[in-house]
């Protein structure tokens, strides 16, 4: 607060603002003093001085239960995660279970061909959900907002089997007409992850199911628009 310090702050700025401590009598005040250039010739400057210790206690008060909350906000997040983790693990035993039992039924030598296309419905939803609980128990990647995108081949038509099974079903149940129509010419396998791919897509129809009255109609169309260095590019 000394007359060239306070020079050289208002140099260039038309304000220069000090907070100070204050112990007066056991207690403890702030004090703001803010100069104010009038004249830089002369080194005339004007001094106002206010009392905001008010302003600072609420402050600490605020500090204060910002950090509480963010303290609450911690915990919540970590009793979430330890929840998913453990019903991740809990409905994956019988998943796996279904996926079997599916498996087994399937050798079955007598098998009608209706039977069989069930089974195969039915193997194809349980590793679908499956996929969903996987991601699901590596909550480190999902918190951090780090989403792994795989490169393997996969078979499209089975993808679409698989969405429409699920779709197809929640349509019939709400009293829905589904469609689902592949135009042109779309080939039997690509290369990429159709866990990621499903998820989207049936995310997206999920949610035509939900707010389509009942009675409606859900047309889901897929059609290969460009193919170009193996690489290809669809509209849904």
């Amino acid at each position: 607060m000394s007359l060239d310090t306070i020079t050289t702050k208002l140099e260039n700025e038309e304000s220069y603002g000090v907070d100070v401590e204050c112990h007066i009598e056991g207690e403890t005040f702030y004090k703001r003093f803010t100069y104010y250039v009038v004249d830089k010739e002369t080194k005339f400057y004007v001094l106002l001085k206010a009392d905001i210790t008010d302003l600072i206690y609420e402050q600490r008060r605020q500090n204060e239960l910002l950090a509480g909350a963010l303290d609450e906000a911690e915990r919540a997040n970590m009793a979430k995660t330890a929840f998913l983790s453990t019903m991740s693990h809990e409905i994956r035993t019988p998943m796996n279970a279904i996926i079997g039992l599916d498996t087994i039924a399937l050798q079955e030598p007598d098998l009608k061909d209706s039977t069989r296309e069930h089974l195969e419905k039915i193997g194809g939803s349980a590793r679908h959900l499956l996929g969903l609980i996987n991601d699901i128990l590596d909550m480190s990647r999902i918190e951090s907002g780090r989403m792994t995108i795989r490169k393997e081949e996969f078979s499209f038509a089975d993808m679409l089997t698989q969405i429409n099974t699920m779709i197809g079903g929640q349509c019939r149940d709400k009293g829905l007409t589904y469609d689902c129509q592949v135009l042109n010419k779309v080939d039997h396998y690509y290369i990429g992850d159709d866990m990621k791919l499903k998820q989207v897509i049936i995310n997206i129809l999920g949610n035509s199911v939900k707010f389509t009255p009942e009675g409606g109609k859900i047309t889901f169309t897929v059609e290969q628009t460009a193919n170009f260095e193996r690489q290809a590019m669809w509209s849904v």
